[in-house]
């Protein structure tokens, strides 16, 4: 009898091709030939660069899950779903990979290499035609968005310029020659390579002709110094934000730490045409509050067209900020033109959503005066009048006055250095409920105008009184208590409005949380920026963090800001309310993923920061405790999951007593996670002479089928050579002690020796994981295509061997991405 080995009998994938243009258009033969060179990948955000790797171009099919394909400007070019294809124009054109995946929802997509692709386009004009086409409109979408869409670009786009520098030593008169012949309004200074300042046009005029200087005096007399930076990639929104920030009309352009270049605001305007550096010059020539009003009027209006045209909506926060600071400032010029000079140095400080820049339209004002020393009556009246001008000022522009009155018009938050430092002190060494929640706010700071040496020494002070144990301790319990609002089952927990509507209040809720922990962990840290996304990067570089959490908590925080501004910008009133059961079902899985990460960096956070000596005692046990068994346990089961090589497992039976009933099938796929290697599937149908009664039903086997297939003792000596084949083999089933009973069996009568690796059952994993999260299900509530279902992986053709083996195959993926999302998980956390 001939072996019968079913290299293509896959129907779930052929019917989904089948499906999917243009493989809708091959024939029956070039759809088999297909089907011979298909690989099946599990896709999530660990997974990404192993699946989709950037020196390796392939076609790439979604099965399951949503992904975004951005571009190298991080610009959306489309949205990925089932049945979508991607990676065909490096294949067409033999051009580098430059667009990349960002991963929505986790899944599955079969892939397809160059040669394959090459033959089926060669074999098949129409299938060839159709990628011609995609790769048509996909250049022309590109090009059209690189137009229109300054938000995408970097730095280096829009550099045209060569860069244009002089020595320090040189004179005025030197430099200025220098920007004449160039065509330039600036010029970097350098010493060694080194960047040491810059001088402008306006720089010579003011600082040299008005002042009647010698031009003869080197430049480094009357630069600008340190230079406002960016790196070469930075986006050009980062530019924008540093010349409305720092209020300066030229950024220089570093690339290795070296200059290259420096672009101005002219070059951004010319980018912009009409759009934000247009709105933030004219509040920055406004002579008057009513005129600072009327611009503000335009506000709400010019961020919905921006938000219109941007892919990042989170860019509105960024832009918000920037217009609110510009307001914030001006105020502060109008006032001191009106009323002089401040009598001492001093501070603006912005605190909260303005300081970290994430700003929404709920926003209100949250601000404070630094002081370089007390004021005397006079002086201190000129403080309050500012205070008071800035703060009413901001209100009438829409900011509106802080409920908690955390602001510069009260005379606690309008005081010198020292008195700032003892408050902090104060709170940091007696903390209280109340102290906790001002520490939230207040160690969110930026100064936003003013003498910035003083605001150096400030934070230096309180930056070093905030490394604490016992502080860091009471706020990790402080943000422990907070809510997340994802329940045992995974179900939302919400608040009813009165109009019964469940609601769930997503700054509260998750983003405040999330600021917190990152906040917590960077006063640990020394960290001073006060961006929560800066905080969590610096954070993963330092190792504070490892790398993926790091990613997760970006991930999670990017989604919840832009779920809270596209619903905002959808209200006359904002708010931070969501109902959960008005978003679709991706929105819905995203949000409930986001809370979950956020609770699980809650308990991280508690961890680090436990107060109490049982509690230092127990986790230093528990290391203890987990190095001895390293050390008596040997090496064995120590290597990360994804290190094994899995054979997924299945067989057709003619019923479930393995003394009397017999193997119709074995079938299996190897697993190299994260690939299901589909080209080395093996199906043996098996020549037995049982009695099939009414079995066919069920699993389509005929007798004719059976008289045609394989030995049973080949296709078990078959196996053993691919279990032996690879080091760090394991078989991996669903519902392990059926079948592991008939093998053991079948080894039996056949006189082979029967020496199986270590199991996985992805059935037992699930009932394990089940009955972590309380719940005790019933074993029909076990089956394959059960467990598949709670993981979005939709039904399969069931009593198929080899589409059995395949779909456990998906779910033990599944499982483990999802389960298991740190990168330190080894196959202990498996048996």
């Amino acid at each position: 009898m001939g072996v019968l080995i079913l290299m293509d009998n896959i129907d779930s994938a052929r019917i989904f091709l089948s499906r999917c243009a243009p493989f809708d258009r091959l024939s029956s033969a070039q759809l088999d030939y297909c089907l011979k060179h298909l690989q099946l990948h599990y896709l999530c955000d660990e997974s990404l660069d192993e699946v989709v790797p950037k020196d390796r171009p392939q076609l790439y099919l979604i099965k399951k899950g949503v992904f975004d394909l951005l571009g190298n400007h991080n610009q959306l070019i489309e949205r990925l779903e089932p049945g979508d294809l991607f990676g065909y124009p490096s294949l067409l054109t033999k051009r580098p990979i430059t667009n990349r995946l960002k991963v929505l929802d986790d899944g599955l997509m079969y892939s397809l290499s160059q040669t394959p692709f090459d033959y089926l386009c060669e074999h098949n004009q129409e299938f060839a035609d159709y990628f011609s086409r995609a790769l048509g409109d996909r250049l022309l979408t590109e090009s059209r968005n690189q137009e229109h869409d300054w938000t995408q670009l970097s730095v280096a786009d829009i550099l045209e310029r060569t860069l244009v520098s002089i020595g320090a030593d040189c004179s005025v008169a030197e430099a200025a020659q220098r920007m004449t012949e160039n065509k330039v309004s600036c010029l970097l200074i350098q010493d060694n390579d080194e960047l040491q300042g810059i001088i402008t046009d306006r720089d010579i005029r003011s600082r040299v002709v008005a002042a009647r200087q010698s031009y003869d005096q080197p430049v480094s007399e009357f630069m600008t110094s340190p230079v406002i930076n960016l790196d070469w990639q930075a986006p050009l929104f980062d530019a924008m934000q540093a010349m409305t920030g720092e209020n300066v009309h030229h950024v220089a352009v570093v690339k290795d730490n070296k200059p290259i270049g420096v672009i101005t605001a002219t070059d951004l305007m010319r980018q912009q045409r009409s759009e934000p550096l247009f709105l933030v010059n004219r509040i920055r020539k406004a002579d008057t509050v009513e005129q600072l009003q009327a611009i503000a009027e335009l506000v709400p209006e010019h961020l919905h067209q921006f938000a219109n045209r941007v892919v990042d909506v989170r860019l509105v926060g960024d832009l918000l900020a920037s217009f609110t600071d510009a307001f914030n400032i001006r105020l502060i010029r109008l006032y001191k033109r009106e009323h002089g000079t401040a009598p001492f140095p001093f501070v603006w400080l912005t605190f909260g959503s303005q300081a970290r820049r994430d700003q929404s339209l709920s926003s209100d004002q949250d601000n404070g005066l630094l002081l370089e020393r007390e004021p005397d009556a006079e002086e201190a009246k000129w403080f309050a009048g500012l205070a008071d001008f800035v703060c009413d000022g901001l209100a009438r522009c829409g900011l509106k006055l802080c409920g908690g009155n955390i602001m510069a018009s009260n005379d606690e938050l309008r005081v010198s250095e020292q008195a700032w430092v003892k408050k902090f002190k104060g709170w940091i060494l007696e903390p209280d409920q109340d102290a906790l929640m001002r520490t939230n706010i207040f160690f969110d700071h930026r100064a936003l105008y003013g003498d910035n040496r003083l605001f150096e020494r400030f934070d230096s002070a309180v930056s070093k009184l905030a490394t604490n144990q016992i502080f860091l301790a009471n706020l990790a319990a402080n943000s422990a208590d907070l809510a997340v609002p994802i329940g045992l089952f995974n179900r939302f927990r919400t608040q009813k409005l009165d109009d019964e509507q469940e609601v769930i209040d997503i700054k509260k809720s998750g983003i405040a949380i999330l600021n917190d922990i990152a906040r917590i962990h960077s006063l640990a840290a020394g960290i001073r920026d006060c961006s929560t996304p800066a905080r969590i990067r610096r954070l993963s570089e330092l190792g504070a963090i490892n790398r993926r959490d790091g990613e997760d908590w970006l991930a999670a925080w990017r989604f919840l800001v832009q779920m809270r501004l596209e619903h905002q910008l959808n209200q006359t009133i904002p708010d931070n309310l969501i109902a959960p059961d008005k978003l679709d079902s991706l929105a819905r899985r995203q949000l409930k993923a986001a809370f979950r990460l956020i609770k699980d960096a809650q308990e991280g956070l508690g961890l680090s920061y436990s107060r109490g000596p049982f509690n230092a005692r127990s986790l230093l046990m528990n290391k203890l405790m987990q190095r001895l068994r390293q050390w008596f346990g040997g090496n064995q089961d120590t290597l990360l999951w994804q290190q094994y090589r899995y054979l997924a497992i299945d067989l057709e039976l003619s019923g479930l007593d393995h003394k009397k009933d017999q193997i119709l099938s074995v079938a299996w796929v190897p697993v190299q996670p994260p690939h299901i290697l589909l080209h080395q599937r093996q199906n043996f149908i098996i020549n037995t002479q049982v009695t099939l009664g009414q079995s066919p039903a069920i699993h389509g086997l005929t007798r004719e089928n059976l008289e045609q297939g394989a030995e049973l003792k080949d296709a078990l000596r078959k196996l053993a050579e691919e279990t032996q084949a690879y080091p760090n083999t394991l078989w991996l089933f669903h519902h392990a002690p059926l079948d592991m009973a008939f093998l053991r069996e079948a080894h039996e009568l056949s006189g082979l020796e029967f020496l199986p690796p270590k199991l996985i059952d992805t059935l037992a994993l699930e009932h394990k994981t089940l009955k972590r999260r309380g719940k005790e299900p019933e074993i029909e509530g076990l089956s394959l295509d059960k467990c598949r279902a709670r993981y979005e992986l939709g039904p399969h053709p069931a009593h198929n061997a080899l589409e059995d083996a395949i779909a456990t195959a998906e779910l033990f993926l599944a499982y483990c991405y999802r389960n298991f999302r740190a990168e330190s998980h080894t196959l202990r956390s498996l048996l």
